[in-house]
């Protein structure tokens, strides 16, 4: 078994509602690098690299959390995440909150790293998930009802699959 700080090392984590824990963004996007003793030259160095590569405003480094759009948020908070190199990164619907250009550069970035990170993403746009996806699992009331290879994967089924499941839930909650 590997100890949980160790593991915690290796694994980023994005949720759906981020927070600064309020810091402005440059102290929240440098503090997990400092918690691992990296030195402050490489932390302004991936911090440069990160805020350039996913074009975060440089204005909003000196930014907290109450000046910041919930969309804003979310962004500096995968920023942080892939500043801390994981090699497994959690995303809780990472795009949910970010425009449509945002979203598209996050599905770049990831394709960018494929081949050297994993990357479980918890989304419901199957629309991305089939540009992203190379495995696709679907979870219902907490049991896996999918599981197959994207390019095995029968989008137009699912959707439909995925519908009805809603319309039940839907009119579950009518009752």
């Amino acid at each position: 078994a590997i100890p949980v700080v160790r593991l915690r090392k290796h694994i980023g984590l994005v949720l759906q509602e981020s927070k600064l824990l309020g810091m402005t963004v440059q102290s929240a996007l440098a503090y997990p690098l400092q918690l691992q003793g990296i030195s402050q030259k490489e932390i302004q160095q991936r911090v440069n690299d990160w805020t350039t590569r996913l074009n975060l405003p440089t204005e909003w480094l000196n930014r907290t959390e109450q000046q910041l759009s919930v969309g804003q948020r979310q962004w500096v908070a995968i920023a942080r995440a892939f500043i801390t190199q994981p090699k497994v990164l959690l995303l809780d619907e990472p795009t949910s909150a970010l425009d449509v250009r945002r979203s598209q550069r996050l599905l770049e970035v990831l394709a960018d790293l494929s081949d050297r990170i994993t990357v479980v993403m918890v989304n419901h746009q199957l629309k991305q998930s089939q540009q992203f996806a190379n495995r696709v699992l679907v979870l219902r009331q907490g049991k896996l009802i999918h599981d197959q290879p994207a390019e095995q994967t029968d989008w137009t089924s699912l959707e439909q699959q995925l519908q009805n499941i809603e319309s039940q839930q839907n009119a579950e909650w009518e009752l």
